[in-house]
Protein backbone atom coordinates (compact mmCIF):
# COMPACT_ATOMS: atom_id res chain seq x y z
CA UNK A 1 0.00 0.00 0.00
CA UNK A 2 1.73 3.51 -1.18
CA UNK A 3 -0.30 6.07 1.02
CA UNK A 4 2.57 8.94 0.41
CA UNK A 5 3.18 12.02 3.15
CA UNK A 6 0.00 11.51 5.95
CA UNK A 7 0.67 15.37 7.59
CA UNK A 8 0.07 15.17 11.68
CA UNK A 9 0.54 18.49 14.12
CA UNK A 10 0.28 17.17 17.14
CA UNK A 11 0.74 19.83 20.41
CA UNK A 12 0.82 18.43 23.93
CA UNK A 13 -1.71 20.04 26.29
CA UNK A 14 -1.19 20.23 30.04
CA UNK A 15 -2.84 16.74 30.64
CA UNK A 16 -0.21 14.79 28.45
CA UNK A 17 -2.59 14.27 25.80
CA UNK A 18 -1.59 15.85 22.33
CA UNK A 19 -4.11 18.25 20.28
CA UNK A 20 -3.94 17.03 16.26
CA UNK A 21 -4.69 17.75 13.17
CA UNK A 22 -3.98 15.32 10.10
CA UNK A 23 -4.63 15.56 6.52
CA UNK A 24 -4.11 12.65 4.09
CA UNK A 25 -2.21 12.68 0.53
CA UNK A 26 -4.46 13.68 -2.26
CA UNK A 27 -3.95 9.92 -3.53
CA UNK A 28 -3.18 6.75 -2.27
CA UNK A 29 -2.49 3.89 -4.12
CA UNK A 30 -2.56 -0.22 -3.52
CA UNK A 31 -0.29 -2.20 -5.83
CA UNK A 32 -0.19 -6.10 -6.39
CA UNK A 33 2.92 -8.11 -6.17
CA UNK A 34 4.26 -7.35 -9.27
CA UNK A 35 3.92 -3.60 -8.34
CA UNK A 36 0.66 -2.94 -10.81
CA UNK A 37 -1.28 -0.56 -9.31
CA UNK A 38 -5.03 -2.16 -8.44
CA UNK A 39 -6.74 0.42 -6.48
CA UNK A 40 -6.61 4.33 -5.58
CA UNK A 41 -7.90 6.19 -2.90
CA UNK A 42 -8.61 9.81 -3.42
CA UNK A 43 -10.03 11.17 0.10
CA UNK A 44 -11.47 14.58 -1.42
CA UNK A 45 -11.56 17.78 1.15
CA UNK A 46 -11.03 17.11 4.36
CA UNK A 47 -10.69 17.78 7.57
CA UNK A 48 -9.66 16.12 11.16
CA UNK A 49 -8.74 17.07 14.52
CA UNK A 50 -9.05 15.16 17.82
CA UNK A 51 -7.61 14.44 21.30
CA UNK A 52 -5.09 11.99 21.34
CA UNK A 53 -4.01 10.12 24.42
CA UNK A 54 -0.48 7.82 24.26
CA UNK A 55 -1.37 5.80 27.29
CA UNK A 56 -4.80 4.31 25.50
CA UNK A 57 -3.14 4.60 21.57
CA UNK A 58 -6.15 6.29 21.23
CA UNK A 59 -8.25 9.25 20.62
CA UNK A 60 -10.68 10.20 23.23
CA UNK A 61 -12.02 13.28 21.18
CA UNK A 62 -11.90 13.66 17.47
CA UNK A 63 -14.17 15.63 14.84
CA UNK A 64 -13.52 14.38 11.02
CA UNK A 65 -14.84 15.34 7.72
CA UNK A 66 -14.19 13.70 4.13
CA UNK A 67 -16.02 15.34 1.09
CA UNK A 68 -16.16 13.84 -2.63
CA UNK A 69 -13.87 10.79 -1.65
CA UNK A 70 -13.39 8.50 -4.27
CA UNK A 71 -11.93 4.87 -4.17
CA UNK A 72 -11.57 2.68 -7.38
CA UNK A 73 -10.92 -1.09 -7.69
CA UNK A 74 -8.69 -1.20 -11.12
CA UNK A 75 -10.14 -3.96 -13.81
CA UNK A 76 -7.43 -6.90 -12.80
CA UNK A 77 -8.31 -10.38 -14.29
CA UNK A 78 -5.38 -12.28 -12.53
CA UNK A 79 -6.77 -11.37 -9.16
CA UNK A 80 -10.59 -12.34 -10.24
CA UNK A 81 -11.86 -8.42 -10.80
CA UNK A 82 -12.51 -8.44 -14.43
CA UNK A 83 -14.20 -4.99 -14.31
CA UNK A 84 -13.48 -2.08 -12.52
CA UNK A 85 -15.90 -0.96 -9.26
CA UNK A 86 -15.71 2.56 -8.67
CA UNK A 87 -16.87 4.26 -4.86
CA UNK A 88 -17.53 7.88 -4.75
CA UNK A 89 -18.62 9.57 -1.17
CA UNK A 90 -19.96 12.66 -1.47
CA UNK A 91 -19.71 13.39 2.78
CA UNK A 92 -18.38 10.85 5.29
CA UNK A 93 -17.47 12.08 9.14
CA UNK A 94 -18.04 11.33 12.35
CA UNK A 95 -17.36 12.87 15.79
CA UNK A 96 -16.91 11.05 19.53
CA UNK A 97 -16.15 13.14 23.15
CA UNK A 98 -15.42 10.42 25.54
CA UNK A 99 -14.72 11.03 28.92
CA UNK A 100 -13.23 8.83 31.19
CA UNK A 101 -15.67 7.03 34.19
CA UNK A 102 -14.34 6.72 37.74
CA UNK A 103 -13.38 2.98 36.92
CA UNK A 104 -10.97 3.64 34.28
CA UNK A 105 -13.55 3.37 31.52
CA UNK A 106 -14.82 5.47 29.18
CA UNK A 107 -18.27 6.93 28.07
CA UNK A 108 -19.68 9.76 25.77
CA UNK A 109 -21.27 10.49 22.07
CA UNK A 110 -20.43 8.80 19.16
CA UNK A 111 -21.59 10.09 16.05
CA UNK A 112 -21.08 8.28 12.15
CA UNK A 113 -22.36 10.22 8.84
CA UNK A 114 -22.22 8.80 5.39
CA UNK A 115 -23.76 10.99 2.53
CA UNK A 116 -24.04 10.46 -1.02
CA UNK A 117 -22.73 6.97 -1.55
CA UNK A 118 -22.54 5.71 -5.15
CA UNK A 119 -21.13 1.85 -5.91
CA UNK A 120 -20.69 1.55 -10.13
CA UNK A 121 -19.70 -1.53 -11.35
CA UNK A 122 -18.19 -1.78 -14.86
CA UNK A 123 -16.44 -0.43 -17.16
CA UNK A 124 -18.83 2.27 -17.81
CA UNK A 125 -20.84 2.52 -14.27
CA UNK A 126 -23.75 0.84 -16.17
CA UNK A 127 -24.94 -1.31 -13.04
CA UNK A 128 -25.09 1.30 -9.76
CA UNK A 129 -26.57 1.26 -6.52
CA UNK A 130 -26.44 4.26 -4.61
CA UNK A 131 -27.65 5.47 -0.63
CA UNK A 132 -28.84 8.73 -0.03
CA UNK A 133 -27.88 9.06 3.90
CA UNK A 134 -27.14 7.14 7.22
CA UNK A 135 -26.63 8.59 10.47
CA UNK A 136 -25.68 6.60 13.31
CA UNK A 137 -25.50 8.00 16.88
CA UNK A 138 -25.00 6.56 19.88
CA UNK A 139 -24.40 7.08 23.60
CA UNK A 140 -21.36 4.63 24.88
CA UNK A 141 -20.91 3.82 28.30
CA UNK A 142 -18.24 1.95 30.20
CA UNK A 143 -16.12 1.26 27.25
CA UNK A 144 -12.37 -0.22 27.58
CA UNK A 145 -10.41 1.99 25.80
CA UNK A 146 -7.86 -0.27 26.45
CA UNK A 147 -8.79 -2.73 23.86
CA UNK A 148 -7.46 -1.38 20.37
CA UNK A 149 -3.52 -1.59 22.49
CA UNK A 150 -4.12 -4.81 23.31
CA UNK A 151 -5.23 -6.18 19.82
CA UNK A 152 -2.03 -4.61 18.61
CA UNK A 153 0.10 -5.44 21.01
CA UNK A 154 -1.37 -9.03 20.30
CA UNK A 155 -0.91 -8.79 17.04
CA UNK A 156 2.91 -7.50 17.26
CA UNK A 157 3.49 -10.37 19.24
CA UNK A 158 2.47 -13.16 16.75
CA UNK A 159 4.13 -11.28 14.11
CA UNK A 160 7.42 -10.77 15.95
CA UNK A 161 8.88 -13.91 14.49
CA UNK A 162 8.85 -12.92 11.31
CA UNK A 163 6.45 -15.31 10.21
CA UNK A 164 2.85 -14.03 7.79
CA UNK A 165 0.35 -14.45 10.37
CA UNK A 166 -2.55 -17.20 9.34
CA UNK A 167 -6.59 -16.22 9.24
CA UNK A 168 -7.12 -18.58 11.93
CA UNK A 169 -4.65 -16.87 14.21
CA UNK A 170 -5.95 -13.21 13.43
CA UNK A 171 -9.06 -14.37 14.04
CA UNK A 172 -8.61 -15.51 17.57
CA UNK A 173 -6.76 -12.59 18.87
CA UNK A 174 -9.26 -10.03 17.89
CA UNK A 175 -12.42 -13.14 19.40
CA UNK A 176 -10.61 -12.77 22.60
CA UNK A 177 -9.94 -8.96 22.32
CA UNK A 178 -13.10 -8.01 21.19
CA UNK A 179 -15.59 -10.66 23.42
CA UNK A 180 -16.67 -8.08 25.76
CA UNK A 181 -17.66 -5.67 23.11
CA UNK A 182 -21.02 -6.83 22.98
CA UNK A 183 -21.68 -6.65 26.26
CA UNK A 184 -21.35 -3.01 26.50
CA UNK A 185 -24.38 -0.73 28.20
CA UNK A 186 -24.91 1.29 24.89
CA UNK A 187 -27.53 3.33 23.10
CA UNK A 188 -27.88 3.20 19.82
CA UNK A 189 -30.31 5.68 17.45
CA UNK A 190 -30.25 5.62 13.70
CA UNK A 191 -31.58 7.87 10.81
CA UNK A 192 -31.43 6.11 7.70
CA UNK A 193 -32.74 7.78 3.92
CA UNK A 194 -31.88 5.21 0.68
Amino acid sequence: FKIGTIKINATPDANGDYRTSVALPEKMTLNDKSGKTIAEVMPGNQKFSGVWRPALANFIKFDGEYANTSIKFLANPAEGLDDPISIGIAKAGGSMNFGEDGDKTWSGPKKTIIEGLRVSFGPNGADSFSLGSFTATMDIKGMDMSIPRLVRDKLRAEMAGGQPMTADQAQKIFEASFSGLAALPMEMHTQTSL
